[in-house]
């Protein structure tokens, strides 16, 4: 009985590691798609080289059920956790769209996958237009004081007081 699997690494070099840890990396990796929606499996050939071909059938399984049940979830989660310090709104969804376009490739023959992948990432572009709309800094329409120097070179000889002096 064959207690190794046979792996090549991502830098061609082979490499062998014992059938049970391969398998308690695959369901560690199932666990974390039950509560994540995380493409690395997928993306990363050494992470889904580990995978048989039936483990990775599963993960996709997993993988629809939360884009199918879970997705607005998700995208209401990710909106809600929106702050005025990130970089914009666009940024804060950055890889949910980008796992849910590589989701893409991966369903091609299923259309109510690619369905509710194309419905997700519509509803990420309004998300993203709703946060840009209510964190959109008017423009100011007043002058930027700070050109005119300091207050003493700007007072003319008056002093910073007389008008409360009077």
């Amino acid at each position: 009985m064959k207690r190794f699997t046979n792996f090549t690494h991502s830098d061609g070099k082979p490499f062998r590691i014992p059938k049970s840890k391969r398998r308690e990396f695959v369901e560690r990796v199932f666990m974390i798609l039950k509560y994540t929606l995380d493409d690395t499996f997928l993306t990363d050939e050494s992470i889904r080289g580990m995978f048989l071909p039936s483990e990775l059938k599963e993960g996709l399984t997993i993988v629809r059920k939360i884009v199918i049940d879970h997705l607005e979830e998700e995208i209401d989660e990710t909106k809600s956790s929106f702050s005025a310090k990130d970089d914009s709104p666009e940024s804060l969804f950055d890889t949910l769209a980008g796992t849910l376009e590589n989701l893409q490739s991966e369903f091609q023959e299923d259309k109510n996958m690619l369905a509710a992948l194309d419905e997700g990432l519509g509803k990420i572009k309004a998300a993203i237009k709703d946060l840009e709309e209510e964190y959109h800094e008017p423009e100011e329409d007043y002058e930027d004081f700070r050109s005119e120097g300091r207050i003493s070179e700007s007072s003319e000889g008056r002093s910073v007081f007389d008008d409360v002096d009077e």
